[in-house]
């Protein structure tokens, strides 16, 4: 594989005036904290790339460190059997922390809604060493999955409910207020969600033809990346060999991989450039 991934912003016609962005990775957390206002006690996150999983945080305290009633009665029952990893709130933050600064650049991040938990899990992450980590939270925004429901005309309180009306599958095994159940559950709805809003601002859809499909077509909105990657070279059955060529590949939102043949990424630009 090549490990050269194109992660573009599409022009759109030029009579429309308007700009489609194909998303590189996607960040999104979700905490449960101790009060709304409190600190944390678990925490997680997945980091997603063209539809997939790239790397993901887990981290849990003891219940012994939960004094909220209503925490204790909804939210601890929905942990299960998810593993304690640190004895503090503090050291528990100061690991995502470090996943954050490992993973932050190139991210959008996301969150069903950010504020006020985990607007709070950065604050206070950042206010333990202000000097040295003023400029390194979330820019340009948490991105709220609930407003970008919103402007769909969907109920933006539950991507639950988003996810089952169009068919999402959330791969994880898991129910709300899990944290790592609730990223991934708004990480697909968003990528979903996102493609929807960009058909609209996009006006018709445009659709490109794969190569050799018999007029099979891709919806451009759907795109979340474009890449070229290397086919290694395979032997045969009848001890001859197949030489190691490249294919463009163009990733689409549900994790869908669609090989375009001998089309370069370039060449593959300029279809959705003509449409």
């Amino acid at each position: 594989m090549l490990g050269v991934a194109y992660f573009l912003t599409i022009k759109m016609p030029p009579n429309e005036g308007r700009r489609r962005i194909i998303m590189s990775k996607i960040f999104s957390l979700d905490a449960e904290v101790d009060g709304l206002y409190g600190p944390s006690f678990a925490i997680a996150a997945t980091v997603r790339e063209n539809g997939a999983e790239i790397a993901k945080f887990e981290g849990r305290v003891p219940d012994s460190v939960v004094t909220d009633g209503w925490v204790k009665e909804n939210v601890l029952p929905a942990l299960g059997d998810m593993e304690v990893t640190h004895q503090s709130s503090k050291e528990l933050e100061e690991a995502f922390w470090a996943f954050w600064k490992e993973h932050k650049d190139g991210s959008i991040v996301i969150a069903h809604c950010g504020s006020p938990v985990e607007s709070g899990l950065f604050r206070r992450c950042v206010e333990r060493d202000l000097e040295s980590r003023q400029w390194d939270g979330p820019f340009p925004a948490i991105h709220d999955v609930a407003t970008l429901l919103l402007a769909l005309g969907e109920k933006p309180d539950s991507v639950d409910s988003y996810n089952e009306s169009h068919g999402i599958v959330v791969p994880f095994n898991g129910v709300s207020h899990h944290p790592m159940y609730d990223s991934v559950a708004a990480a697909v709805a968003w990528e979903h969600a996102f493609a929807r809003l960009q058909d609209l601002k996009g006006g018709e859809n445009m659709f490109i033809t794969i190569p050799g499909s018999g007029g099979e077509k891709i919806n451009t909105s759907q795109i979340l990346s474009i890449k070229e990657e290397r086919i290694s070279a395979s032997s045969h059955r009848d001890g001859g060999s197949r030489e190691a060529s490249t294919s463009t590949i163009v990733t689409l939102v549900g994790g869908k991989r669609v090989s375009m043949g001998s089309l370069s990424v370039d060449e593959v630009l300029d279809q959705i450039h003509k449409k």
